[in-house]
């Protein structure tokens, strides 16, 4: 028997990417929901404890993410849905392509720098920097949801 209880929140399994981005071709995905069902599958079959997850406060969150990282994370597919994408050009994730790094402003003002893009279809790469993890409309409730997942709940 495993010491250390196996905390599930079903509702990580809400990411479903659809897909990866790999020189702008769509290949299978390799963060897909069945890969958290197996691991929680081994780690009971090895003896551990399943408990549900506690909902935590946005404290567990803010204490290693940025505000606006989450807040980005929270809107980005809202966002993206709205600008249409999904329907014109039919790409039904958010699929970033420009990466506003700090090279980028290189050699600009300050505020420059600092600056958010309005367009979604700029602003999709602020927080990533590769096009291999999408963000369909169940990122944000899974991510949020394994976060309740990772901070151990009270003991009773």
């Amino acid at each position: 028997m495993l010491s250390l209880p196996a905390v599930w929140a079903g509702e990580c399994l809400a990411h479903e990417p659809g897909s990866e981005i790999w020189v702008g071709v769509p290949t299978p995905g390799s963060e897909v929901p069945e890969r958290a069902t197996v691991l929680r599958d081994a780690v009971v079959a090895a003896g551990a404890r399943l408990v549900p997850a506690s909902r935590h406060g946005d404290e567990a969150l803010e204490a290693v993410h940025d505000r606006t990282f989450l807040d980005h994370l929270a809107r980005v597919y809202a966002a993206w849905e709205e600008a249409g994408f999904p329907t014109d050009p039919g790409q039904d994730r958010v699929v970033p392509y420009v990466f506003p790094t700090a090279a980028m402003f290189a050699g600009m003002p300050p505020e420059a720098a600092r600056r958010v893009p309005t367009a979604i279809h700029a602003r999709a790469g602020l927080y990533c920097y590769d096009t291999m993890t999408l963000v369909g409309p169940g990122t944000w409730p899974a991510a949020r949801a394994a976060v309740d997942a990772a901070v151990l709940p009270r003991p009773t």
